[in-house]
């Protein structure tokens, strides 16, 4: 039961750390986009880069 807890508390904590980097590689474009009509088409891509991320991630958890 122990162990249950431990592994998670991992996968909570790697979880929350893989939001913020994600966030960390999204937000500095969307906020130089954000004055820019001609530029606004670039904020789907950030929502599929944001999902290619967690899909990636989470892909590792089938790996093991």
């Amino acid at each position: 039961m122990d162990e249950m807890g431990q592994v998670s508390g991992s996968g909570w904590a790697v979880g929350s750390i893989g939001g913020v980097v994600c966030l960390l590689f999204i937000l500095p474009p969307i906020i130089l986009t954000k004055n820019n009509p001609a530029l606004n088409c670039w904020s789907c891509a950030y929502i599929h880069f944001a999902a290619l991320f967690f899909a990636a991630c989470a892909s590792l958890v089938f790996l093991r």
